[in-house]
């Protein structure tokens, strides 16, 4: 039931990035170089989280991120 979800990494320069509704479903196609990258979502302008699926990894801040490998 979420009205808003975006998403930021270190590919988006840690900007959020708004993803769009499909139903129960939320996308956004992003152009990622492959590496090991860092990523968290937001959802209704709650706390970023490590998106499911993901390994949690820490980030230079003592903070919780998601760890997304692009092959």
């Amino acid at each position: 039931g979420a009205a808003r979800v975006e998403l930021m990494g270190d590919f988006t320069d840690w900007q959020p990035v708004p993803l769009a509704a499909d139903g129960a479903d939320w996308s956004v196609t992003l152009a990622l170089a492959p590496g090991s990258h860092h990523v968290n979502l937001r959802i209704d302008g709650g706390p970023w989280l490590v998106p499911p699926g993901l390994a949690t990894v820490s980030d230079e801040f003592f903070g919780a991120v998601g760890l997304l490998v692009v092959e």
